[in-house]
């Protein structure tokens, strides 16, 4: 009904049409703000302690610019020495920590209470600024030892991951600083898009130590499975620690508005409920 005010009364009434494109048109002002606000994750907090065990939290560094998805385990203590896992997302979650939360390990941390459960790491999910990790590096480094700083977790047991874009940062990080991780699972990952060749600056040396388990779909409309086959070859050929599971059918990722342009990107969501893999990273230890 029409609030009884005589002059906004007697207009609608006049000019019916000029009412409903007026209503209309407020709709239009008001209801995106009022989507945003209600789909935008949670408010971030900056202290560790202040992180629920058990929950998904979105965090602010204190020590660098980056925003961050948290998950500490139920079973965290100070004295418990948890081991953590640096996880690095996909091109889809720059600057989005909700396409980040709604796919892959984070969506499993936040929806399925039974593998939360399981989970006995500290996972950081550093949300990239800008496309490419490389090029936060430091960034993600300094977060890293703010974590390790407020958590008390064992500095031993330090796992890197990523998927898509964030299998190149995987690769990246561990091959420049392999005195900082017990092993690397890179999903999906590559060297560099353009090339399968491995290029002459990337350190393979890095990883005669260091384990891997390496994941991809044959089918990879995205990345392409020969971008993870070559690097896997190249460290079989030295001997490393090299673990692969190549999938034949990678799904299609869970989280994008064409899912059928990404057919079998989403390796990762089988990757990351792969039977055995929290159990093969928690028995890894940094190599001397």
């Amino acid at each position: 009904p029409i609030p009884n005010y005589p002059t906004l009364r007697s207009c609608c009434m006049r000019h019916p049409a000029k009412a409903l494109l007026l209503y209309l048109l407020l709709l239009l002002i008001i209801t995106p703000p009022l989507a945003a606000a209600m789909s935008a994750p949670a408010a971030t907090c900056t202290s560790f302690d202040a992180a629920a065990p058990g929950v998904l939290t979105l965090m602010k560094s204190e020590v660098s610019s980056l925003t961050y998805w948290l998950f500490k385990p139920s079973s965290w203590t100070q004295a418990a020495k948890s081991p953590v896992m640096l996880f690095l997302h996909g091109a889809g979650g720059v600057n989005n920590p909700d396409n980040i939360r709604g796919q892959s390990i984070t969506r499993m941390l936040d929806t399925d209470a039974e593998y939360a459960a399981r989970c006995r790491h500290i996972v950081v999910m550093p949300v990239a600024p800008s496309r490419g990790w490389p090029q936060h590096s430091a960034s993600v480094l300094a977060l890293l030892d703010e974590i390790l700083a407020a958590s008390g977790a064992d500095v031993d047991r330090v796992a890197v991951a990523g998927q898509s874009m964030g299998g190149n940062g995987c690769w990246d990080l561990a091959s420049r600083f392999p005195e900082r991780f017990c092993c690397a699972v890179p999903v999906c990952g590559y060297l560099e898009r353009s090339s399968a060749e491995i290029p002459a600056a990337f350190n393979l040396a890095a990883f005669d130590v260091m384990p891997v388990w390496a994941f991809h779909g044959a089918d990879d409309s995205v990345v392409d499975v020969g971008l993870s086959d070559v690097v896997v070859d190249a460290l079989k050929e030295r001997g490393a620690p090299v673990k692969y599971t190549r999938y034949a059918e990678g799904l299609s990722p869970p989280c994008v508005t064409k899912a059928k342009d990404l057919v079998g990107h989403g390796s990762y969501e089988l990757a990351f409920k792969e039977e055995g893999l929290w159990e093969w990273i928690e028995a890894q230890r940094r190599q001397a």
